[in-house]
């Protein structure tokens, strides 16, 4: 049933769908990609914390980074943001935005350091806690008149040789109960439709929430100084819902059905007004994962890292309707509803590789650069019931490698830090899939400042990060290139604050 729901994380040209279930390459990528919240000094930095260490964000990057704790420490993270989108359809603009407040990291960190200096091994770290990956919070709108077709067009084309008595259930036979699709005179399978030649205002509206969170187990080791490493099992958890409202008005009274065969005076009847459609997703999921990470320290001036995060493998829980309401000269008919349909599913998400480099200067200031990799073309959908070959192969061919280049900086004066980041995700999709404007890259400006005495500390932390996307309302098959599209740019705020405690 998404083949009309927008998301922002990921959204191109027709969305598969099929009768036997909801999911799609949609779900693989939406699920796939990480935006980290964490903690306040490493979202100031632009995340690029993998050479560095000593922070509570290494749980969720590079788990070596246990090995450079030398205290223990508990820490906390609110997060407040905002997620503004602007859209633009049929050369019309429109704009809308969506708060949330949330938790960016909860957790603890017991720290064992050695001061026996005749033992190789300086120290140990545990630690447990919780990580935010991602925030799916956004709301957006987009409208404008389409002088040539209708989303009923799409569904009159499915619905061609299929008799009316077994049209799926969340699309063509709601707008079969409503008359807007009605069988051709002496036929039970051929369809006509109430705008056949487009002229209506379309309007989408879409809603979502929810989070991507990780509860982690990380431990890290500390040899001579020189080599820190660490582990961490991760059990990332998912909320997500999505709720979307699409409309046709027939502002200026102008739409007449004209298909032949119908009797005038049954196109006079059922003149049309204006119809909706509305769809509703709840998505939840749980996985497992292990990550794995290195730091070396040939000196104290430098630090390089690497990590590698295997795949996610999810247990998924879908629950999903439809409802389409019609109104005609006539009158409103009533509302059309589908079943709730329940679905069980698996997914299984890329595996990542980040690779890391830092320069400490005059232990005031620090250089610090990331490297992360992810081919989202590996994602995979599976299910007992199911074999998911078309939505694999979709994902195969359609998305590609993504590279993420992340750069930070901080200047200490006292017990003052000043910070600043910038990041940069390439696009997700294949050469000649999209263009910049739909490509789905992103740029992340961030900065902030932290207070750091013996026993506590306090991070504030803010980023900017620009997106784009493209999205399709729906496809005419017999004019695929022709249909409108919608594009996205998104714009999300995220504002952190950090508070830690040392023991």
């Amino acid at each position: 049933m998404k083949q009309f729901l927008i998301s922002t994380a990921i959204l191109a040209g027709m969305l598969a769908s099929t009768a036997v279930n909801a999911q799609s390459d949609m779900d693989a990528i939406r699920f796939s990609h990480f935006n980290p919240s964490s903690t306040a000094r490493s979202l100031s930095m632009g995340g690029a914390f993998g050479a560095l260490g000593a922070d509570f964000s290494a749980l969720s990057g590079n788990p070596a980074g246990l090995g450079l704790f030398r205290k223990s420490e508990f820490t906390f993270t609110p997060s407040f943001g905002s997620n503004v989108t602007d859209a633009a359809y049929l050369g019309k603009s429109s704009s809308d935005t969506k708060f949330n407040f949330s938790m960016g990291n909860l957790g603890l960190v017991y720290a064992y350091p050695k001061e026996d200096e005749s033992s190789s091994w300086k120290g140990w770290a545990f630690a447990i806690g919780y990580n935010r990956l991602n925030n799916y919070h956004s709301r957006s709108i987009y409208e404008g008149v389409n002088p040539n077709s209708s989303l009923l067009n799409s569904y009159v084309e499915t619905a061609n040789g299929t008799n009316y008595n077994s049209l799926n259930e969340f699309y063509e036979n709601l707008a079969f109960q409503t008359y807007l699709i009605d069988t051709l005179p002496f036929t039970s399978s051929q369809y006509f439709n109430a705008v056949p030649e487009g002229g209506a205002l379309q309007r989408g509206i879409n809603e979502t929430r929810g989070s991507l969170g990780d509860i982690s187990f990380a431990f890290g080791g500390n040899y001579e100084n020189r080599i820190f490493w660490g582990f961490a099992v991760g059990i990332p958890y998912l909320r997500y819902s999505e709720d979307f409202l699409y409309e046709e008005i027939d502002e200026k009274n102008t739409i007449f059905q004209t298909t032949p065969g119908i009797d005038s005076v049954y196109a006079a009847t059922y003149n049309f007004k204006s119809f909706s459609l509305t769809q509703n997703l709840r998505t939840t999921g749980t996985g497992v994962n292990v990550k794995f990470g290195l730091i070396f320290r040939p000196n104290d001036m430098l630090r390089f890292g690497a990590a590698i995060h295997s795949p996610t493998y999810y247990s998924m829980h879908d629950e999903y309707a439809s409802s389409m309401s019609a109104k005609f000269e006539s009158g409103q008919l009533p509302l059309a509803e589908s079943p709730i349909g329940i679905y069980d599913y698996n997914l299984t998400t890329p595996f990542r590789a980040i690779f890391s480099a830092a320069a400490l200067i005059q232990q005031q200031g620090i250089l610090s650069f990331d490297y992360e990799i992810t081919d989202y073309s590996s994602a995979r959908l599976s299910a007992d019931d199911y074999g998911f070959t078309q939505e694999n192969a979709i994902t195969r061919s359609t998305y590609t490698q993504a590279h993420f280049l992340r750069a930070g900086a901080e200047w200490k004066y006292g017990i003052f830090a000043f910070r600043g980041g910038l990041g940069y995700r390439t696009g997700i999709f294949k050469a000649g899939l999209a263009d910049s404007k739909s490509d789905q890259h992103q740029i992340t400006y961030s900065g902030g400042f932290g207070i750091r005495e013996e026993n506590y500390f306090v991070d504030f932390g803010y980023s900017l990060a620009n997106g784009n996307y493209f999205y399709r309302p729906y496809e005419v098959a017999s004019t695929p290139e022709s249909e409108p599209g919608v594009f996205f740019k998104t714009r999300e705020h995220k504002l952190l604050v950090t508070v830690g405690f040392r023991f």
